[in-house]
């Protein structure tokens, strides 16, 4: 999670960010890590009536702006509880995905219908040390950002793009799987179409690779924020 310090945005600024760039049929909310605990279901403030004021903050908001999301999707907003890896679980017909800064939370959701994989990321806009750099990328991967297709006023974001895209990369591949996979096991290629990523795997076996290169990939980049997006439309 990349953190500056600034104001965070209004709700209508993340949600309008991410509605540039997610297709039709996927719902989202987002905004000020502001939702009291109230806005909880019992069982979802239960999970969380121990926990620290930051963790108890995030996590209400993160489930305000879903079950927002769930009911624009015309479905009954319901607890959403986390898996033991503290991953949300969403109902079995939905696909959803939840990001947070120290700031501001957002929430994606969509019907099974229409795709079988989501997962969203919001950061900040911000430089990076060379060493976090090295963490995200490979040498061989970083080689090729000399001459990736981002329009030049968007390549001094490269770095933190290419977090956001890899986070959200991990949030569509994990329920599928149920396994992590790291930094260095998948490279994000920009290929010249305006707001598009594509992921390559080219160390991982089958089933993973495949599913990773069908992975459609979007991305939204703002003064302060960047929005990326991985998704997987269902084939009809």
């Amino acid at each position: 999670m990349l953190q500056p310090e600034q104001a965070p945005p209004s709700e209508p600024e993340i949600a309008a960010l991410f509605r540039s760039i997610l297709p039709y049929g996927v719902f989202v909310h987002g905004g000020p890590i502001a939702a009291p605990l109230t806005t909880l279901f019992d069982s979802e403030y239960e999970l969380v009536r121990s926990a620290v004021t930051k963790r108890q903050r995030e996590f209400a908001a993160g489930r305000h702006y879903a079950h927002l999301a769930l009911a624009s999707a015309g479905f009954r907003p319901a607890p959403i509880h986390p898996a033991p890896d503290r991953g949300p679980i969403w109902p079995s017909d939905i696909v959803g995905s939840i990001s947070h800064t120290d700031y501001c939370a957002v929430a994606a959701v969509a019907s099974a219908s229409i795709l079988t994989a989501l997962g969203i990321d919001l950061e900040h806009r911000v430089s990076l040390a060379p060493n976090v750099i090295a963490l995200i990328a490979d040498r061989d991967e970083r080689a090729l950002w000399n001459d990736n297709k981002l329009p030049i006023e968007l390549r001094d974001s490269t770095a933190p793009l290419t977090f956001s895209a890899k986070e959200a990369v991990f949030k569509a591949y994990y329920p599928k799987f149920r396994r992590r996979i790291s930094f260095g096991d998948i490279q994000i290629r920009y290929t010249g179409v305006p707001s598009r990523f594509c992921v390559q795997a080219p160390q991982l076996p089958d089933p993973d690779q495949s599913f990773l290169a069908s992975v459609e990939g979007r991305f939204a980049i703002t003064t302060n924020y960047i929005a990326t997006v991985a998704l997987v439309l269902r084939c009809t």
